[in-house]
């Protein structure tokens, strides 16, 4: 890896210990250049000097993207190099929004 990448990590939160499996499957399959603002439970950005802050999700208009980071550095006047971006995901919300949907997908075609 270079010297001079951002690692971009996703954590999830979760207090559900049932659902262990399909979290996991949640975290295998998101890609972090775009995420559900609803999805996210909050967003740290890590620079070289070690400084942490937060990025505000509140203020996301739509879906997470890495754009925004960029927007985000360009207000805050960040001078240091981005070391690491974490998204921590709240898969409780994620695994219930699937399910509603899928059930409701599912409810046009079968008796459940």
């Amino acid at each position: 890896m270079s010297s001079f990448s951002t690692k971009i990590v996703l954590l999830g939160k979760s207090t559900n210990k049932k659902s262990k499996k399909v979290h996991k499957d949640i975290l295998n399959n998101i890609q972090p250049t775009e995420v559900p603002k609803e999805f996210i439970d909050s967003i740290t950005v890590t620079f070289s000097n070690n400084e942490v802050v937060p990025f505000n999700v509140n203020s996301l208009k739509g879906n997470f993207s890495l754009e925004q980071v960029q927007d985000f550095l360009k207000e805050y006047k960040a001078t240091e190099k981005v070391d690491l971006i974490e998204i921590a995901l709240d898969l409780d919300y994620i695994t219930k929004d699937l399910e509603e949907k899928s059930n409701s997908f599912l409810e046009k075609y079968f008796d459940l």
